[in-house]
């Protein structure tokens, strides 16, 4: 039987709406060998039969279907039923370039990596953002440099966490029973990266984009409110690291870079509620941020800042930190409003470089 050589993990849940499309840009792969791996999580809506009807077409489809139990048990599903060389992940709502894995796993196998990695596009409401990372491009990076650089900057940002712009040596996940955990509800993809590149020999970062990340689901505030993301932001800086990470960073440094993670989960979240499609009442957003801020473990996290911490916020950053410091709400709201007007400006100016005012 001919190896396989990427094995892509697709968890679904009423996803029909852009389905079809992920699903043809997964069959449009360059990369010969692949198997998709379909993990329909109790879909109540066509995804299932859309599904069968392109299984029926492409024998590289295989669909898995399961009761309801979320993203990161439909992931470990796939995973045990990988058989790939390297394994990736797609959601449903998403569709990657024709060339993606391709270029991923042919630059894997040569480099010999344990994990690769690459930026990838972010579309919402129409606009488009490319999420670059800081990090040496297009060479080997070696154990110590993830220890010293990758491992750190998961703990302040979540621009990393996401599982989809990466492939996986699957000899390793297996080897060291690598899964997503099933006990937290925002997250998930950060620890089980965690885990993985504490594990990895090395990893390489392809400049390359070829996923396109969709956000599909719904109004920002709503979505905020439906999962409760504060709250679980809250449970993530209260939560103990993933099993073996404690001895890769050290402990002043794990509590520095947690604490500019929730402020800036918190600053997200309040540029959310006073954006201006928020269709919420200014008093409800006001009590909205209002109560936020004044959260016991916010207040605890933002008065033990220290200068080392400060000193790591741009200009922006440190008027948002004095102002969610001292709860001022209508400082806050003044300062998103003008952010959002520069952003325009400069989206503007740049899509129009020529025009100038007669």
């Amino acid at each position: 039987m001919e190896p396989i050589n990427m094995s892509i993990i697709i968890p679904v849940y009423n996803a029909e709406k852009y389905l079809s499309d992920c699903i043809e840009s997964l069959l449009a792969q360059s990369l010969a060998s692949c198997e998709f791996l379909f993990i329909n999580d109790g879909s109540t809506d066509r995804s299932r039969e859309i599904i069968e009807s392109y299984q029926k077409e492409d024998t590289r489809i295989q669909l898995f279907n399961q009761e309801n139990q979320g993203v990161s048990e439909a992931r470990n599903h796939g995973l045990l039923k990988a058989k790939g060389h390297y394994i990736g992940f797609v959601d449903s709502d998403d569709y990657v370039e024709s060339d993606m894995f391709q270029r991923m796993y042919e630059e894997a196998c040569y480099q010999n990596v344990d994990i690769l990695f690459s930026p990838f596009e972010v579309e919402i409401e129409h606009q488009s953002t490319v999420v670059f990372y800081p990090f040496e491009k297009d060479r080997r990076l070696n154990k110590e440099y993830i220890k010293r650089v990758i491992l750190p900057y998961f703990l302040k940002s979540d621009s990393l966490n996401s599982v989809c712009n990466k492939i996986y040596k699957r000899s390793l996940v297996n080897k060291r029973n690598i899964q997503f955990p099933t006990h937290i509800a925002l997250g998930e993809d950060g620890h089980f990266n965690m885990a993985f590149f504490n594990t990895a020999k090395n990893a390489f970062y392809l400049d390359y984009c070829g996923y396109h990340y969709r956000d599909v689901k719904g109004s920002a505030t709503r979505n905020i409110e439906k999962h409760n993301y504060f709250h679980q932001a809250i449970l993530l800086y209260e939560s103990k690291l993933p099993e073996g990470l404690e001895s890769s960073i050290e402990p002043k440094e794990v509590k520095r870079l947690k604490k500019e993670k929730l402020a800036r989960s918190v600053w997200s979240f309040i540029h959310f509620y006073f954006q201006r499609e928020n269709v919420e009442s200014w008093s409800k957003s006001y009590k909205r941020v209002k109560n936020m801020i004044s959260h016991p473990i916010v207040i605890e996290a933002f008065s033990s800042f220290s200068t080392e911490h400060y000193s790591n916020f741009n200009r922006y950053e440190k008027v948002m930190f004095w102002l969610t410091k001292y709860k001022c709400v209508t400082g806050l709201y003044v300062l998103t409003a003008y952010s959002r007007m520069r952003n325009r400006k400069r989206r503007e100016n740049h899509e129009h470089p020529n025009v100038r005012p007669s």
